[in-house]
C-alpha cells in the first residue's frame, strides 16, 4: 500500500448522494482533500435496501477506476452511489 494511503482518515462531508462514473485506468492515490465513499445498493430477498461499502476515492468527481476489464464490467452492472467525504491527514 502506498505510504500516502496510510496517512488519511475519512470524515463524512456535506452534500447529496451522487451516481458513480466507472472508468478504466490508474486511480489517484489517497491524499487529503475532497472525496467520496462508494457503496453498492441493492435489495435483499425481502425487498429491504442493502448497502455494501466498496471503496473510498479522492477527487472532486465520483469516478471509480477499474484496474481490469472484468472489474469494469462487474461495476458497470451494479448500482453504485457515492457520498461526499473529506480525506484528512491522520494526526
Amino acid at each position: 500500500m502506498p505510504e500516502v494511503a496510510r496517512t488519511v482518515v475519512v470524515v463524512a462531508g456535506p452534500g447529496k448522494e451522487q451516481k458513480v462514473a466507472v472508468a478504466t485506468g490508474p486511480r489517484e492515490l489517497l491524499k487529503p482533500g475532497p472525496g467520496f465513499a462508494v457503496y453498492e445498493t441493492r435489495a435483499d430477498a425481502g425487498g429491504r435496501k442493502i448497502e455494501e461499502f466498496v471503496t473510498v476515492i479522492c477527487g472532486a468527481e465520483p469516478t471509480l477506476y477499474a484496474v481490469s476489464d472484468d472489474q469494469y464490467r462487474s461495476w458497470k452492472g451494479k448500482r453504485l452511489v457515492a457520498r461526499p467525504v473529506r480525506l484528512e491527514r491522520r494526526s
